[in-house]
């Protein structure tokens, strides 16, 4: 798998269209959890730009593919850090909307084996296709593809007009991509059975083992929680399978499921945003190549790129700070 020449020029470089949610994260790294009417001391605490499309954007642009981003903040000062934060990175920005809310916000607890969450859905429940103007349709609809990340975070989305712009994307030629992330609901149909509008639109989805069995016995009608049986049912739909250290699977009806392992992890400093960063690396040597040329042997490599990005995410603390550089990845 190499990593020289991604894209062979600007000319060449895919664009790609990201629709889908922004958290600050804060992070907190605790001994123990906190217990009502005491004071909990943390070795650290930190915040950072966190939601899955927004990463995944961000490491995208590291990897030289031209992106046009939007979500959306509050009109708070956490919207503006973060707003700065990447903006200084070199992360385009002017097509984010800030909503008169609070922005959303994910508390971290980090603990000795495990971590705990809390979260404000603010702004990701807020924005909608009503927030799509005409510039932003216009900017977004110029790109070559379109990513949809976060998307069971984004339940205003899950609207018949976006169906129709996701829809419109795809008349103009573009290929689309859905990263779902875990149901807070744990429905896993989305609001009023909205995914089952996306899938048939849907050339890539990327899910983890547990969102790909959850989806399937959701949408299913006989039950069927297996990613084949959910490629019968969508015909044109790849199905990319993260499965933590065993790698992960590329599934596509009425082709052999294609298994590719991945390189054991020398040590773990930070496993936060290691999905995105495959995801992005995945996605990036998909894009890389014709249409008619992404067969099985781009999957393979698309899906080792992807695991590598991962392997050097894991391997550093704050990767969420900055992304993952080509030059990380060729350093390990």
């Amino acid at each position: 798998m190499s990593t020289q020449g991604l894209f062979a020029s600007c000319e060449t470089r895919p664009r790609v269209a990201v629709v889908g949610d922004i958290f600050v994260d804060i992070s907190a790294k605790v001994h123990r959890l906190p217990e009502w009417d005491r004071d909990t001391e943390a070795d650290y605490i930190e915040a950072l730009p966190g939601g899955s499309a927004l990463n995944q954007a961000r490491q995208l642009h590291e990897l030289g593919v031209t992106v046009k981003f939007f979500g959306a903040v509050g009109e708070d000062a956490f919207g503006k850090m973060l707003l700065a934060h990447v903006e200084g990175q070199g992360f385009p920005t002017e097509l984010v909307k800030v909503l008169q809310v609070p922005s959303s916000i994910c508390f971290v607890l980090s603990g000795p084996s495990d971590r705990g969450f809390v979260s404000c859905y603010s702004t990701t429940r807020a924005v909608g296709p009503e927030d799509l103007d005409d510039r932003t349709r216009s900017e977004l609809q110029s790109c070559d593809h379109l990513h949809v990340g976060g998307y069971f975070n984004l339940p205003g989305m899950m609207k018949p007009g976006f169906t129709d712009f996701v829809r419109s994307c795809r008349q103009r030629g573009m290929t689309v991509s859905l990263n779902t992330q875990s149901d807070p609901s744990d429905a896993y149909t989305g609001t009023d059975g909205h995914i089952l509008e996306m899938l048939p639109l849907t050339d890539l989805l990327f899910v983890n083992e547990r969102e790909q069995h959850l989806i399937a016995a959701a949408v299913m009608p006989d039950g069927s929680t297996s990613p084949e049986a959910l490629c019968q049912a969508y015909p044109e739909l790849t199905l990319v399978v993260t499965r933590g250290e065993k790698g992960c699977q590329v599934v596509k009806c009425g082709q052999e499921t294609l298994d590719v392992p991945t390189k054991p992890a020398l040590h773990v400093v930070d496993a936060t945003g290691a999905g995105d960063a495959f995801l992005a690396g995945f996605l990036s040597r998909w894009l890389s190549q014709p249409r008619g040329a992404r067969n099985r042997a781009v999957l393979g490599d698309a899906s080792e790129l992807g695991q590598a990005l991962a392997l050097c995410c894991i391997g550093k603390k704050g990767a969420c700070v900055k992304p993952v550089t080509l030059a990380e990845v060729q350093a390990e």
